[in-house]
Parts: C-alpha cells; structure tokens; sequence
C-alpha cells in the first residue's frame, strides 16, 4: 500500500501541482476508443460572439456583477454567458474574483 502522500496507483507526490495540458492535442484520438463520435453543444444555441461583446462580458464581469445580471444586460441566455465565462477564464482574459459567479453584489 503507497504512502497517503502519493496519488492512487502512481508515484506521483499528491503535494506536487500538474504541470501538464490538459485533454489531447488537436488532431489526436485517445486510445482504444471505438463508435461514433457525438457533437456536444450542438442544440441551437448561439456559441458566436462580437468581440465588443466580449468587451462588455470582461468590464461587467471586472465590475463585479452577477453572472446572470450580465446575461440579461446582453440579452443572451445565461447558458451561452456561462460558455463564455469558461472561455475566457481559460484564455486568461478574465480572473477568479470575490463571489465567483454570484458577484460582489452577493
């Protein structure tokens, strides 16, 4: 049995941050994987943003207001604010702040 200080069945310290990418290179197909493939998101949402759209999402979100405040001033259903909000975070274009999701104004 491994120490509690490393992760189950590798030898990896559990103290050590990951310092990889995460998910596969473009292109690639993980191994061992059969059938079809399925389209995630496709289910008649608009995905596409103006990039003063974008602009608008960063100083509200920056300002503090809620998630679903800033979807009702862009007038977009929350489901595509949250995809934003998962896009930019992950471009680095936006920064975890007080309240999360919810705001300031919690």
């Amino acid at each position: 049995m491994q120490s509690h200080r490393t992760l189950h069945k590798h030898s990896i310290p559990a103290t050590k941050p990951y310092a990889g990418k995460v998910g596969r290179p473009a292109g690639t197909v993980a191994p061992k994987i059969q059938g079809e493939k399925v389209t995630i998101l496709d289910n008649g949402y608009d995905w596409d943003w103006y990039p003063a759209e974008m602009q608008q999402f960063r100083e509200m979100w920056k300002a503090g207001i809620s998630l679903p405040d800033i979807a009702v001033r862009l007038k977009r259903p929350q489901k595509e604010v949250a995809l934003l909000w998962l896009n930019e975070s992950f471009e680095g274009r936006i920064q975890e702040r007080e309240g999360g999701l919810l705001g300031c104004f919690v």
